[in-house]
């Protein structure tokens, strides 16, 4: 039996998303979430509560685990800051998002149950706490007009870290956020993007490198408006190796320089592949 075109087509667009949806927010198929996603989400929620109070953090990193990227040697794709609200004590995640296949972006605040709910390839979580003094710098960058100012909602996922910025994705914010911190923990101010891209560019940060062929690059061309190669370098497409941001290199960062106190991975039993529907419970009348 031959394929026709278009579904040649589609399939080669799947794997174009699940190479490259590394920096992703949300997943692209809606789903009823089910009993058994929802009780392993809530238990991740309180796992990772018990280690920020452990860790008397009040603000950290976190990253989940949506998309399979494991051809390029990472795990974790998406990230976000998770912090305790002042007014109830309640912790949530603030996080860049967008709808898949769109070309913009928002800012989002979640519980910690929530954030696990967009439909991840499993219930795996990186949690990163800040040394001091960052720890509280990052906090007080978050409550000032830091994140909005420094938020772009014009969205993509494989954006590229270079100067001027003409996109941005999920990680690069979080990324700002944090050099405008360790700006801060040493007297300094920024007020350009390009500002803090010098900042992390001089205290060592490291771009993680994506191959993507120029028959996938053509097809995301073709099939997804938040996926765009036109601030990537001539060089990038000509070797078919782009920069970009990813959850690794901002943990490698944080390394390099000190600023990370620990690094824990918080694991639930959810698995994508696992999941079936719930059953319907029976009335006691046959209903």
């Amino acid at each position: 039996m031959r394929l026709r075109p278009i579904l040649l087509l589609a399939t080669a667009c799947l794997t174009v998303f699940a190479s490259i949806g590394a920096q992703a927010g949300r997943g692209c198929i809606d789903h009823q979430v089910t009993r058994a996603e929802l009780q392993s989400a809530l238990q991740v929620a309180s796992d990772v509560k018990q280690v920020l109070q452990r860790q008397s953090a009040r603000f950290a990193f976190i990253a989940r685990f949506g998309s399979d990227i494991s051809e390029h040697g990472w795990r974790f794709t998406h990230a976000g800051f998770a912090r305790k609200r002042d007014k109830d004590g309640a912790w949530v995640v603030v996080h860049q998002l967008t709808s898949c296949g769109k070309s913009g972006s928002g800012l989002n605040v979640q519980g910690l149950g929530s954030f696990m709910l967009d439909n991840p390839l499993t219930h795996d979580v990186l949690v990163l706490t800040f040394g001091k003094p960052l720890a509280t710098h990052v906090e007080a960058v978050s409550k000032d007009r830091a994140p909005r100012r420094f938020y772009d909602p014009r969205y993509n996922m494989i954006s590229y870290l270079g100067s001027p910025a003409k996109y941005q994705d999920s990680n690069q914010w979080v990324l700002k956020l944090i050099a405008l911190a360790q700006a801060k923990a040493d007297g300094k101010s920024f007020h350009t993007r390009d500002e803090t891209h010098r900042h992390y560019r001089q205290r060592g940060f490291q771009d993680s490198v994506i191959r993507i062929s120029s028959l996938r690059r053509s097809l995301a061309k073709l099939s997804a408006t938040n996926i765009r190669f036109d601030d990537q370098p001539p060089s990038s497409h000509r070797d078919g190796r782009y920069e970009v941001v990813s959850v690794k290199s901002v943990v490698d960062y944080l390394q390099f320089t000190g600023d990370a106190a620990e690094t824990i991975t918080v694991s639930g039993p959810y698995r994508r592949v696992d999941r079936t529907p719930d059953k319907p419970e029976e009335s006691p009348n046959g209903d």
